[in-house]
């Protein structure tokens, strides 16, 4: 099977649990691989870039958000490159941003296929689980890539702890942040990194509470109004009639 075929299988196919593991195998590489070398740093955000434009084909992306998707590829495969030649600060810190860019395309993306799956299934599936799951991870993902950037780019440091942080580094605090662990070992060092990081601590705890909360809950059960019934409410010829 040709890579157009397996493309064209992914295309509106809800498949969130596909894209799951697109998710989690370029956080997993970035938080395994230290991003000191120029190299590490080009595959990372190489497997972010094939995980968002997965994200895109199975959620069914409108054209206006492929093309856009295709531009910033191509723009952080150049800067990326560069980063690779140069090895400098400000083409990392570009880098980052572009990937921050794409990666804040796929959650609204992302949200509106798995609604989608919802009417069509007519039932919470583990589909919409895997892809409610996977805009959390994202959401990580984008505000690690965020503060790379302001950490490449700003002046003085984002840390008070180190003064050049690897992307390893921005992606641990990135989650530990999200999930308000609070370990303490890495500490926000000026306004707008202190800004970043209370808003992605109440944005995640706002999306556990709710969006995972609710369709872990009703597995199995009709989204809208009718979650705290069951599915099946098939009524034959000889069913009774429902007493009021």
């Amino acid at each position: 099977m040709g890579r157009g075929q397996k493309r064209r299988r992914l295309e509106g196919s809800h498949r969130y649990g596909v894209v799951l593991i697109a998710v989690i195998v370029p956080i997993a590489f970035s938080l395994a691989v230290p991003a000191t070398k120029p190299w590490s740093r080009f595959l990372a955000v190489l497997l972010f870039a094939i995980a968002i434009t997965v994200i895109l084909a199975v959620a069914q992306a409108r054209t206006r958000v492929q093309r856009a998707a295709l531009v910033l590829l191509v723009a952080v495969v150049v800067t990326s490159l560069l980063d690779l030649i140069l090895n400098s600060d400000p083409t990392l810190g570009v880098a980052r941003a572009i990937v921050g860019v794409m990666i804040a395309l796929a959650p609204f993306t992302l949200a509106r296929g798995v609604i989608q799956h919802l009417r069509q299934a007519r039932r919470v599936t583990l589909d919409a689980v895997f892809g409610a799951v996977a805009i959390y991870l994202l959401i990580g993902a984008f505000f690690a890539s965020i503060d790379g950037a302001v950490g490449a780019i700003g002046e003085p440091a984002f840390f008070n702890q180190t003064n050049n942080p690897s992307f390893e580094i921005y992606l641990y605090f990135s989650y530990v942040t999200l999930a308000t662990v609070g370990y303490g070992d890495y500490t926000p060092a000026t306004s707008i990194a202190r800004a970043l990081a209370i808003t992605e601590a109440l944005s995640g705890q706002l999306y556990l509470v709710t969006v995972i909360a609710v369709l872990v809950s009703n597995i199995g059960r009709r989204p809208g109004g009718d979650m705290g019934g069951p599915i099946n409410e098939e009524k034959g010829p000889d069913s009774p009639p429902r007493r009021r």
